[in-house]
């Protein structure tokens, strides 16, 4: 393995500007539909029948897939310019996959069974430091009915050694070769799906001048747990790269997958059964991972009054929170505070409340509010409501809780 400094003495790689809309086109894309509902989980669509996703976006009963969940594949017009969709036959999740670690988040998916490979997208294969740039694409429908597919949001990058992630995890230090880190994000395809920023969910290589699949959305770092609504500087996303899993697939699959050309000479790794390093006594941090859209509403046409909801495990199907310095959390779950408080609200996507449902937190701190939320409270510095309003409170532990937000924002207008 290379060391720190021979990596990044190969990492100067100038950002070259290209046409992502039509270097996008050239590979298809996807995302997991789970029960008819939408997720945020990007696809690494292997072939016209198969595809990677992220072991955290599926639904398990311990340590089995539960296969009650109707999962389906909805592919973009990428290729062939024609976007389909499949009910998923056959789902087979990396056996050392642990969710404690977040070590081999990977599964294959099998759809489309009975018929023949017609297009495929061949995978970025070399270490990524070597790749000329990276990609990082947004994917998602703004109508399911009909397939209709947002242009990918994209966000162009070069490979930059993830100083963040690998001082955060010895997992990620141990594993460097097999994942990417960045902390930018994106806007889902449509608001009812959720109000927060979100990570992109894939990302893509150039190699030789031609646009690679090269890896998925993994899980995020939350170094600073937090009430806001976004994943801010301080939480780095995490990317699991598909080259050193082409084996684990083809195994699967029974049939070669295609990749790109390697610089140097460099070939995929052959053992089916690779895994990640796990080390013996490991530093985590808090993470999140899966869907951000669990929580999501209806459309605005079907839209109905909804109470809080929290996310889903990805475990036992139970309703769950956040756990700081343990295991991994499904990302619809609202996020606690560093002193474990627990945030709720109505109509609300990933870490956040919205339409100023009531939220409880330490030093009885409330949050009172309508349509127009006012906060006040301890510990709530810099908060931003769902309509814009920013409203920072003076830090103190015996801030003055009030009956209602008119209550609240007239006292507030009298210390202006």
């Amino acid at each position: 393995m290379l060391s720190i400094a021979a990596i990044l003495a190969l990492t100067a790689h100038a950002l070259t500007t290209r046409d992502t809309t039509s270097d996008i086109a050239t590979i298809k894309g996807g995302v997991l539909v789970k029960n008819g509902k939408q997720t945020s989980c990007e696809l690494g669509v292997i072939d016209s029948m198969s595809a990677f996703v992220a072991a955290p976006c599926l639904d398990f009963s311990g340590t089995t897939v539960n296969m009650d969940t109707a999962y389906e594949v909805y592919l973009d017009t990428g290729i062939d310019n024609t976007a389909a969709k499949y009910a998923v036959n056959t789902i087979t999740v990396h056996p050392d996959y642990d969710s404690t670690s977040n070590t081999n988040p990977i599964a294959v998916l099998q759809f489309n069974k009975g018929s023949t490979e017609t297009w495929s997208n061949p995978i970025a294969v070399a270490q990524s430091y070597s790749w000329d740039n990276l990609l990082y694409v947004s994917r998602g429908m703004t109508d399911m009915a009909s397939m209709v597919w947002k242009t990918p949001g994209t966000y162009p990058a070069t490979y930059e050694f993830a100083r963040d992630c690998n001082y955060q995890t010895n997992v990620f230090q141990a594993n460097i070769n097999d994942l990417l880190c960045t902390n930018a994000t994106t806007s889902p395809p449509n608001a009812y799906l959720t109000n927060c920023a979100i990570p992109y969910g894939s990302v893509d290589a150039y190699v030789s001048g031609k646009l690679y699949i090269a890896g998925m959305y993994a899980y995020t770092n939350l170094e600073v747990m937090s009430m806001q609504c976004s994943l801010n500087t301080e939480q780095d996303s995490v990317y699991l790269l598909f080259a050193d899993y082409i084996a684990f697939a083809s195994n699967i699959l029974g049939r070669s997958i295609s990749n790109s050309p390697a610089p140097n000479g460099w070939a995929p790794q052959s053992d089916s059964n690779y895994a990640m390093i796990t080390p013996n006594s490991m530093t985590l941090i808090a993470t999140i991972d899966g869907d951000f859209y669990a929580s999501q509403q209806d459309p605005p046409a079907a839209a109905s009054s909804s109470s809080a909801t929290s996310g889903v495990d990805k475990n036992n199907n139970n309703s769950g929170s956040t756990t700081e310095f343990q295991s991994s959390t499904s990302a619809a779950n609202f996020v606690s505070s560093t002193n474990a408080n627990t945030i709720a609200g109505g109509n609300a996507g990933a870490f956040a409340s919205a339409d100023a449902d009531t939220t409880s937190g330490s030093d009885t701190d409330t949050i009172a509010g309508s349509s127009a939320d006012i906060i006040t409270g301890a510990d709530t510095d810099d908060i931003t409501d769902t309509d814009d309003n920013s409203i920072s409170d003076y830090g103190s532990d015996n801030d003055p809780v009030y009956a209602s937000a008119s209550e609240a924002s007239s006292e507030l207008s009298k210390e202006d």
